[in-house]
């Protein structure tokens, strides 16, 4: 269980109906985070929101993507081969007060970044499906944390978008992008 005042140091849950900061807080857990755990790994389902007490965490995208690479052999030719890669790029840091695991609230959700901490700490978190319900059985309170999460989206969207452009250019040779 998570104090509610702890909860409501969150942008996402402030302001909402003491009675539902409440419910939702009595079924948080608190949790340890230390240095290189992943608490989360892109592509799984994701069934948890998570917050940030102390501490801080990485969001990584990992790309993978396919060349064809030339296997030299004396005297026979060149051989071709598909070579798959994979790319990680830190897309965004989360730090005390910040969530993750927004995905969670989406019907049939998948982690759409891999979480891993890089200072030690404490992050709660709180089941998807609780949630879920506690805003079907109060609708003003699901508005007000959707509408509050979608900034949050919103944000990560962006970062994202201009970290990926400015990995992009460094590939390419084009850094000023």
């Amino acid at each position: 269980m998570l104090d509610k005042k702890r909860l409501e140091q969150f942008p996402v849950f402030s302001g909402i109906d003491e009675n539902q900061l409440e419910s939702i807080a009595r079924h948080c857990e608190v949790m340890s985070i230390t240095p290189g755990m992943v608490i989360v790994a892109q592509d799984e389902p994701a069934k948890y929101l998570y917050g940030i007490l102390s501490g801080e965490v990485e969001l990584t995208l990992t790309f993978t993507y396919q060349m064809l690479a030339q296997d030299l052999q004396s005297g026979k030719g060149a051989l071709a081969r598909v070579k798959t890669m994979q790319k990680p790029v830190t897309v965004d840091t989360i730090v005390p007060g910040e969530i993750f695991g927004w995905s969670s609230l989406l019907e049939d959700g998948y982690q759409s970044a891999t979480v891993t901490c890089t200072k030690a700490g404490e992050a709660f978190f709180v089941s998807a499906d609780i949630l879920k319900e506690i805003f079907e059985n109060d609708p003003r309170t699901g508005y007000q944390v959707m509408t509050r999460l979608y900034g949050v989206v919103s944000d990560r969207m962006r970062n994202r978008t201009y970290r990926l452009v400015e990995v992009w250019g460094e590939s390419f040779g084009m850094a000023d992008l």
